[in-house]
């Protein structure tokens, strides 16, 4: 099976999970501590009334933005699954990675975010060796990223990027989904990016 590519832009889209609720991440070692995350179901709901501008990248890279809320050619949506996004092509870069995505070599998806203002609830997952953090709720969300095939995500389960037409067809696409927590303060910084 094909990607069907040679739509005009004015009918492609890129949509999937940035992130997803309920699932553990895979280990995650973050100021000398190893533990596991979880997102609690309604934890975007604070970043996104906030109402900042929020920019998809690929590979976090802030050099390579796909799309924005500002111009409108990014749409987030909190659902119960998780927080949704839909990316309209207007751009080469977004054109590129539509393409990719509809191969499989653009699937996993991540985010940055701030969580100053959230509630964490720590306890020892038995079974995994772990402890746990359960994120209540973020104050800030400043991007969500596609990643490439290469970039394993530490959130293994649930998370998306597909390569779609306005209609609603799916174009093909043949990856492993997941989702991998990063953080790019020193691309904020060069960005001017401030909390």
């Amino acid at each position: 099976m094909s990607a069907i590519i040679n739509k005009p832009d004015s009918e492609k889209k890129i949509e999937g999970y940035l992130a997803v609720y309920n699932k553990h991440s895979r280990p995650i070692t973050e100021r000398g501590q190893t533990f596991l995350e979880i997102i609690s179901t309604g934890a975007f709901k604070p970043a996104l009334k906030r109402g900042n501008e929020i920019v998809l990248t690929l590979n976090h890279d802030f050099n390579r933005v796909l799309a924005s809320t500002k111009d409108g050619s990014l749409k987030l949506f909190e659902d119960t699954y998780g927080l949704r996004f839909v990316a309209y092509v207007t751009n080469e870069l977004a054109r590129n990675v539509h393409e990719l995505s509809a191969r499989g070599n653009a699937v996993y998806c991540s985010f940055t975010f701030q969580t100053f203002d959230t509630e964490y609830i720590e306890y020892y997952d038995e079974k995994r060796g772990y402890p746990v953090k359960r994120i209540n709720s973020f104050s800030k969300i400043y991007e969500g990223a596609i990643l490439d095939a290469k970039t394993y995500p530490a959130y293994p389960h649930g998370t998306s990027a597909s390569a779609r037409s306005l209609s609603g067809q799916l174009e093909p696409n043949y990856g492993i989904h997941g989702l991998e927590r990063a953080w790019i303060e020193t691309q904020y910084l060069k960005m001017g990016v401030a909390s």
